[in-house]
């Protein structure tokens, strides 16, 4: 699993891109559950709380438990790629 930082909410998560049923990767952090939709907003203020029972994050974009996968560096948009990526 690949990470950007930790999570602005919780300081024991990791914000890591994820690849939503839709296809669209989006941020989202691996224990607090917050989402944001560009690398460059990542920030406590800008976090989207995805809820039951839709778990929509932005209209087409839901990250309901069992329709998403953790992303590798091969599913990142082409302007991510300028930020550093971790490996977990």
């Amino acid at each position: 699993m690949i990470w950007l930082a930790e999570c602005p909410n919780d300081d024991q998560g990791l914000v890591c891109p994820l690849v939503t049923s839709s296809g669209r990767v989006i941020l989202f952090c691996d224990s607090g559950g917050e989402a944001w939709l560009d690398p460059a907003s990542v920030s406590e203020e800008s976090a989207i709380y995805p809820w039951q029972p839709d778990w929509r994050v932005t209209d087409g974009v839901s990250v309901m438990p069992g329709t998403t996968r953790w992303a590798d560096a091969r599913d990142l948009p082409d302007a991510w790629r300028t930020f550093t990526w971790h490996d977990a």
